[in-house]
């Protein structure tokens, strides 16, 4: 009996220690594999792996199964980089346009393509972008050289030496007062930053109405208080490049690209979009229904907006492209003139013209507002809508609808945008149907040069009604993007 217990007790030590055995070879196994698969894995692969199936021989990229942590989880088949500081000069806020889209340029989420950039009459520096890997963006930057004469104010202003940080210097300077923002404190503010322009500026009719409109837009927190480096974004867009205030005062009121936002001295907007100019070799009914699309939106910019006129000077082949859905937008918006409708000529169905206005007309119009002084600008300014709009017309039917041969100044010496150069292109309405080809033509030398007060108006109608009837054969979005 004894020697039984005895037994069993021995018994059971055996077992403790066989299973005390078993859990040590099984945890050093596992240690094992575990230090051996590390070292595998932090072994150089080679960068492709020959396989052998039915006498082929396959390579297989090695590294597209490798999980790589410095990349962000979208991918490119393009060459895109991560936007740095050298180009969008974040550090230098808020001496910039603004910072909402700063998070997402940090994170990786907007990426540029550097190697194509397009340089615009303006100066400004285009490239092609991503969000998310999926939405087209079009990157709009600045020189260097824009910001020069504005830098060395701010470090002056700020008491401190040229070169000093201006994004220290902008916060002890006037540019984080309040009292700062009148519209005629902007105008001579731009006049002293741009000495040498003897040309209109988007500034010219500008309202203390307007500049607290505009202002508002920049409170970006949306607290109902302008911060001080709100301040000075607002004050840093209009000085440099008023574009930004316009794009978020006027998208989706008009058509132009929508407005993502900024980060620095970039600014980023709807991309994906052609030049108008690649359109002039399609077929009529599609030029047709663009040349229609085009009237309208000079018709939107003096109607759309409540509170204001919309005045281009100027009008080019450059400052439309079209969308991947056949929509065309106004692209450039450096020369705007906003105008405020309380303050201004009223237009009537006739257009609101009393008499025939043509180059000589359209120039002395232009030269009174260049020199007015400020107790004059309200007054001038009021006429400006009955003669911007015509000079619109003009220019657009001269320029991108039938680029006349015989080419006539509406400008004179008033106008910066004379520097463009011409694109080597036809009109936009060339080779009309034969039935149409002479009513067509005789309406747009009537819009370029009219012979009776309001005919260019009258003539803007006629050829609408035309364009608006040849382009109802071609069904909306049928049409693709030339290659």
């Amino acid at each position: 009996m004894a020697n039984q217990r005895w037994f069993r007790l021995l018994l059971r030590i055996y077992y403790k220690r066989l299973l005390l055995l078993a859990m040590f070879v099984t945890l050093a196994v596992v240690l094992f594999r575990q230090i051996h698969y590390s070292k595998l894995l932090t072994a150089e692969e080679p960068m492709y792996k020959a396989l052998q199936e039915d006498d082929r021989i396959i390579e297989i990229d090695m590294a597209l199964n490798k999980p790589d942590v410095h990349k962000h989880k979208y991918r490119s088949n393009h060459r895109l980089d991560k936007i740095t500081d050298s180009v969008s000069f974040f550090s230098k806020c808020p001496v910039c346009f603004g910072e909402e889209l700063c998070s997402d340029v940090r994170e990786g989420f907007l990426t540029i393509e550097l190697t194509h950039p397009i340089s615009t009459p303006n100066g400004e520096i285009l490239y092609r972008g991503k969000k998310h890997e999926s939405q087209d963006v079009t990157v709009k930057a600045f020189p260097p050289s824009a910001f020069e004469e504005f830098e060395k104010f701010i470090c002056q202003n700020a008491s401190m030496n040229v070169g000093c940080d201006v994004a220290v210097a902008a916060l002890k300077s006037v540019l984080a007062k309040p009292d700062t923002f009148s519209a005629s404190a902007l105008l001579k503010s731009y006049k002293s930053f741009h000495p040498y322009s003897k040309s209109l500026s988007s500034h010219s009719c500008m309202t203390d109405r307007q500049a607290q409109t505009l202002l508002q837009l920049f409170d970006e927190n949306h607290n109902g208080k302008m911060e001080a480096n709100e301040l000075i974004n607002f004050y840093t867009a209009l000085m440099i490049i008023p574009e930004k205030a316009y794009l978020k005062l006027l998208s989706g009121v008009v058509a132009i690209p929508s407005y993502l936002g900024s980060c620095g001295r970039l600014l980023f907007t709807e991309g994906g979009l052609q030049p108008l100019s690649n359109y002039v070799d399609e077929k009529w009914e599609v030029r047709a229904e663009l040349g229609s699309q085009i009237l309208q939106i000079i018709d939107d910019f003096q109607h759309a907006h409540s509170d204001m006129f919309l005045i281009l000077p100027e009008l080019t082949y450059e400052h439309f492209a079209v969308t991947h859905d056949n929509r065309v937008l106004v692209v450039d918006l450096s020369d705007l003139l906003l105008v405020d409708k309380p303050h201004s000529s009223a237009l009537d169905d006739e257009g609101g013209f009393e008499e025939v206005c043509n180059e000589d007309c359209m120039t002395r119009h232009l030269a009174k507002l260049l020199a007015a002084e400020e107790k004059e600008v309200e007054k001038v300014c009021a006429d400006v809508p009955r003669h911007g709009v015509q000079l619109m017309y003009a220019t657009l039917c001269q320029e991108v609808l039938l680029v006349s041969e015989t080419r006539r100044d509406f400008f004179g010496n008033s106008f910066k945008g004379r520097g463009r150069s011409r694109p080597p292109v036809k009109g936009l309405l060339h080779d009309p149907p034969e039935n149409e080809s002479d009513k067509i033509g005789e309406l747009l030398e009537d819009c370029i040069h009219e012979s009776t007060a309001g005919g260019r108006w009258q003539a803007i109608q006629a050829l609408d009604d035309i364009l608006i009837l040849q382009s109802e054969n071609e069904s909306k979005g049928f049409f693709c993007f030339p290659t």
